[in-house]
C-alpha cells in the first residue's frame, strides 16, 4: 500500500506499507481455455499478490507482464515466490478449460 505522508521538515514522502493491508480482492477462478485468459487487472496500487494452483492435474501458464517470460505453476504450487517484485501490470494465465486457482491481491 502506497502512503502519502509529511515528514519533520514538511517534505511530502511516499512510503509502501507491506503490513496487514485494508483491501483484500478475491481473483480465483476457473480457466476457460483461451490463452492469456485475465486473472487481475493492472492496478498501479497494487502492494502484492499470490495465486495458487488448485487443480489436481493441470499446469497453469502465468503471464505477470506483456513482456516477461511465461512461468509454469504446477498443482498445488504458488506463484510468485517469496521476493519476487511486485507487478503492478495486469495477469494473466494459460490453462486447460476446467483448470482452477486461487488468487488474492492487496
Amino acid at each position: 500500500m502506497l502512503l502519502k505522508v509529511i515528514d519533520g521538515q514538511g517534505a511530502l514522502q511516499t512510503l509502501v506499507s507491506h503490513g496487514q493491508e485494508l483491501i483484500l480482492a478475491d481473483h480465483s477462478g476457473v480457466a476457460d481455455g483461451t490463452p492469456d485468459q485475465e486473472v487481475m487487472p493492472a492496478n498501479p496500487l497494487r502492494s502484492g499478490w499470490i495465486l495458487q494452483n488448485t487443480h489436481a492435474v493441470n499446469v497453469i501458464a502465468i503471464r505477470e507482464r506483456t513482456t516477461a517470460g511465461v512461468f509454469a505453476v504446477h498443482p498445488g504450487e504458488f506463484f510468485p515466490p517469496a521476493g519476487f517484485p511486485v507487478t503492478v501490470g495486469a495477469v494473466t494465465l494459460t490453462a486447460t478449460a476446467g483448470t482452477t486457482w486461487a488468487a488474492r491481491e492487496w
